[in-house]
């Protein structure tokens, strides 16, 4: 049965709200150790302002360099205080946008029908290997440089099939957050043209 796109965003959204419950569960659970560590070590923290301090400090552990995963952890620390109930709550938000995106990605890079790019997000959006990153605020990096590296591939393709200066300039900027989110960004460059690029 060839689903029609109110049918197939409908499906998308019961979807995003069925791994919303299963991991819902997530804002009863306080802070870990390394969570207290982090975010002391991003103290103080009293206004706006502070939460960029990460883009000029050492990180916790120096040989990082996620100042946009921190600042999302200060954000949390200026809305919230220690309770940790709502830092993993804006965890799940972030794995909610990623389980929508890889519906997207699935369908544009590998040309997937609707059926398997919805079974695609259903599978990543439940799958219990995310259970680490919901439940420990310092893993908030592998979630935001997933989400800014399939936006950087869905950006760069439609720049290229596009010839779009606009989509580039996505691309461009998708990336550099994904790079100040977690180092492991740089796997995003030798993957573009093998994801972005027209067959020949």
């Amino acid at each position: 049965m060839r689903l029609t796109p109110r049918r197939t965003y409908i499906l998308l959204s019961i979807i995003l709200a069925l791994s919303a419950l299963l991991w819902l569960g997530v804002g009863g659970i306080n802070l870990n150790c390394d969570d207290y560590q982090y975010i002391e070590s991003m103290a103080p923290i009293r206004s706006i302002s502070d939460i960029f301090r990460p883009f000029v400090m050492t990180d916790f552990n120096p040989i990082w360099y996620r100042p946009f995963a921190n600042l999302t952890l200060g954000l949390d620390f200026l809305l919230f205080g220690w309770n940790g109930g709502p830092y993993h709550l804006t965890n799940l938000f972030f794995h909610l946008l990623a389980t929508g995106t890889v519906f997207y990605f699935a369908r544009s890079i590998f040309g997937a029908r609707d059926w398997l790019a919805l079974f695609l997000a259903l599978a990543f959006g439940l799958n219990a290997s995310h259970e680490y990153n919901l439940t420990t605020d310092t893993a908030r990096a592998d979630i935001l440089v997933a989400l800014f590296a399939l936006w950087t591939f869905l950006a760069e393709r439609k720049a290229l099939a596009e010839k779009s200066n606009l989509w580039k300039a996505i691309a461009i900027v998708s990336f550099a957050f994904a790079l100040i989110s977690k180092e492991s960004a740089f796997f995003v460059l030798p993957l573009i043209p093998w994801f972005c690029l027209p067959a020949r």
